[in-house]
């Protein structure tokens, strides 16, 4: 998914793979990265700690990759908002 705001392009990408989900963001300012990558990299990059690691969400069935995805997307939109600020 890709969405464009003032001079930001905001892409959300998501990897489900045995029952793990990856969640990696990128912001462009213009044709520039300004960050990116998966939580825990953006983690890295935002915090500046890199022993406090990030897993990746798991889900056993449909219904909590339903709640795991709602979840996310809400994440993501304070993501964007702390970002446009």
């Amino acid at each position: 998914m890709t969405e464009t705001q003032n001079n930001y392009k905001f892409q959300y990408v998501i990897s489900l793979k045995y029952g793990v989900a990856e969640f990696i963001w990128s912001v462009w300012e213009k044709s520039e990265l300004r960050i990116g990558g998966s939580w825990g990299i953006l983690k890295e990059q935002l915090d500046g700690l890199e022993n406090d690691k990030v897993r990746k969400p798991v889900f056993r069935n449909y219904e909590e990759l339903k709640e795991l995805l709602a979840d996310a997307f809400l994440i993501y939109e304070d993501f964007k908002r702390e970002f446009m600020q």
